[in-house]
């Protein structure tokens, strides 16, 4: 049985994901600003995975959150080596900037990048989350 989805409902079902995944990675801040058991980090993305699983099932192959997710590590990489550890607001508005700006030479529209958002910015901190132990422990003694 093939479903077949009009751009509306695709559409609709891109912002309901955004909503859902902004209100799972929204716990994922809240770890970032203290210190936590590794098993609470654990239990959050996991329920980050099973959204984006569920995204992959929604959206046409899953590309743009697998697309968000690339370009959010590779910009956390390039802001990590372009700025200082003191610098973290710098550091992710570089970050989102350069997501944004690949998304856009990846023929993404502009409305559909604003209205994302949140999904950019789960991705830009989960990418924070995978970093090595020495840039997290960096993070923690600021």
């Amino acid at each position: 049985m093939t479903v077949t989805l009009t751009q509306t409902q695709l559409l609709l079902a891109a912002v309901g994901l955004s909503v859902i995944v902004t209100l799972i990675l929204g716990p994922i801040v809240t770890l970032l600003t203290r210190r936590v058991p590794a098993s609470t980090v654990r239990t959050v993305l996991d329920g980050a995975e099973q959204v984006a699983r569920v995204a992959e099932a929604i959206l046409p192959d899953g590309t743009l959150p697998d697309k968000i997710a690339r370009y959010a590590g590779m910009a956390v990489a390039a802001a990590e080596q372009m700025f200082d550890v003191s610098q973290r607001e710098d550091k992710y508005a570089y970050a989102d900037d350069l997501v944004r700006q690949a998304l856009r030479a990846a023929s993404v529209p502009e409305e559909q990048i604003e209205r994302l958002g949140g999904v950019i910015q789960g991705a830009i901190e989960a990418a924070v989350l995978a970093l090595p132990d020495s840039h997290k422990t960096e993070a923690v003694g600021e």
